[in-house]
């Protein structure tokens, strides 16, 4: 497991049990929270850079997003990952 991958379980408060089972789905949700960044411009080497904590704070929203247990902590997720995208946006330079 990434430490990527780690932080999104952290996130979505999982046991390792849950984490474990989960994996894949939360992989495939970093994947398309990535393709999502290089599609809106972000370069490829940018969005894969897991050493950046900006990066991978909106990925990790994302995938809270999509997979929090309560509807009301996925919902501060999506608007608190478009605030941060939003941010990320306005300060990137390629």
């Amino acid at each position: 497991m990434t430490d990527l991958e780690k932080y999104c379980v952290n996130a979505l408060r999982l046991s390792e049990a849950s984490a474990d089972a989960l994996s894949e789905e939360i992989r495939v949700h970093i994947d398309i929270a990535r393709a999502d960044m290089i599609r809106l411009g972000f370069s490829i080497d940018f969005v894969n850079d897991e050493t950046n904590m900006l990066v991978n704070n909106v990925i990790i929203k994302y995938v809270v997003s999509e997979m929090a247990s309560v509807e009301s902590e996925r919902d501060k997720a999506r608007a608190y990952h478009k605030i941060c995208l939003d941010e990320l946006r306005k300060s990137y330079v390629e």
